[in-house]
């Protein structure tokens, strides 16, 4: 099965608690975004996604394998 990529932005002090595994996922509601689309593809068990977090500041990124996403109003909940 595929593996594929998405990035999102995240200021410092979310970023830092992402990175360290405080917080384990990401909330988003853009679904015009051409991200979503491979969120779908997850979602219907057609390939396996990361995400990568970047920090607006430094600019660092790490990657983490996605565990779920969820839809809820609207919102997809991005776990890792």
């Amino acid at each position: 099965m595929k593996t594929e990529i998405i990035t999102f932005k995240s200021v410092p002090k979310n970023w830092q608690k992402e990175y360290s595994g405080l917080k384990r996922n990401i909330v988003q509601d853009d679904p015009d975004d051409e991200r979503f689309q491979l969120i779908k593809l997850y979602m219907a068990g057609m390939i396996r996604l990361k995400v990568g977090i970047k920090n607006t500041e430094t600019r660092i990124i790490f990657y983490r394998d996605i565990t779920d996403v969820t839809l809820f109003e609207g919102y997809y909940i991005i776990s890792w």
